[in-house]
């Protein structure tokens, strides 16, 4: 009667030892050093309200796999019209620990997306509109087992705001 308890004792020593080495290798994998360099076209960015504190790159800090980042931004319409706003990104790069490319520079990220809240609003000359920006960080297997074998730490991108009128 002992020998199955002790049978059922040692799987599931097994079963924790294994899912804790596992969950332990999954939790420690995060992109760290991660920035988007803002490109700005008819509109100035600034990180607080009264637009004393100009904008250039996001640092989005340590960002775990399927998570998202935000990040919020105050947009000026510096041109002499109105103008509605459009977001787009280009030269998505993963970095590993020492800085070497291992994916990309390419226009567009398939683990990596971003997004704003933007709703198409006129922005009137030397107008201000408040936006986040949201970065999701994809949580798939494919992802999770290129970052582990590619040494994935970091990543960079550009990020480009434009008016148009």
């Amino acid at each position: 009667m002992l020998k199955p308890f002790i049978v059922i004792a040692i799987i599931l020593i097994l079963v924790l030892f294994v899912s804790d080495a596992l969950l332990s290798q999954f939790s420690s994998l995060h992109l760290i050093g991660s920035k988007g360099n803002v490109k700005f076209l008819g509109v100035e960015a600034y990180w607080d309200q009264g637009l004393t504190n100009r904008s250039g790159t996001i640092n989005w800090g340590s960002v775990l796999a399927g998570s998202s980042q935000n990040a919020t931004l105050y947009l000026r319409n510096t041109g002499n019209f109105n103008a509605t706003l459009e977001l787009s990104t280009a030269n998505w790069t993963l970095r590993n620990s020492t800085n070497g490319i291992v994916a990309g520079p390419s226009e567009s990220s398939q683990y990596m997306n971003l997004t704003w809240n933007y709703s198409n609003a006129t922005v009137r000359p030397g107008g201000t509109i408040q936006v986040t920006l949201i970065l999701k960080i994809s949580s798939s297997p494919e992802f999770t087992s290129m970052a582990i074998t590619k040494d994935v730490k970091g990543f960079d991108f550009d990020i480009m705001i434009t008016v148009n009128g």
